[in-house]
């Protein structure tokens, strides 16, 4: 587990230098999950996913979106984000965990958001 948590370290490190939205004002917000870690874009209208070694990165996983991210978490089935206001209202927004079935309004009405945290829950 602690070179588990070293590699990923490095990996973040190294996106955080060596990729845009990386450590800039609102981008860079990190989450792993399972091989892959997710990240959001400069400016965060985007979330971009490389694998946990450092390829395979790819900066259009999630584009085109129209609030500004402010925090990012992923679980087994699903990549969620709370976003800032953006003029109309702050929301939680989520999209499958392969990036297709984007939804930015999954929740709304939110009234600044601090943190998202997704569990496994109880059926």
């Amino acid at each position: 587990m602690v070179h588990a948590r070293k590699h990923i370290a490095e990996v973040t490190s190294r996106l955080e230098h060596g990729y845009p939205g990386g450590g800039n004002g609102s981008g860079g917000i990190k989450a792993v999950e399972g091989k892959y870690i997710y990240w959001t874009s400069n400016g965060g209208a985007g979330v971009w996913r490389a694998e946990t070694n450092g390829t395979d990165v790819n900066q259009n996983f999630i584009t085109g979106r129209s609030g500004v991210n402010v925090f990012l978490t992923v679980d087994k089935s699903y990549i969620y984000w709370a976003d800032s206001d953006d003029g109309s209202g702050s929301t939680i927004g989520r999209a499958t965990i392969d990036g297709t079935d984007v939804d930015e309004s999954f929740i709304t009405g939110v009234l600044g958001p601090f943190g998202i945290a997704v569990t496994g829950g109880s059926k």
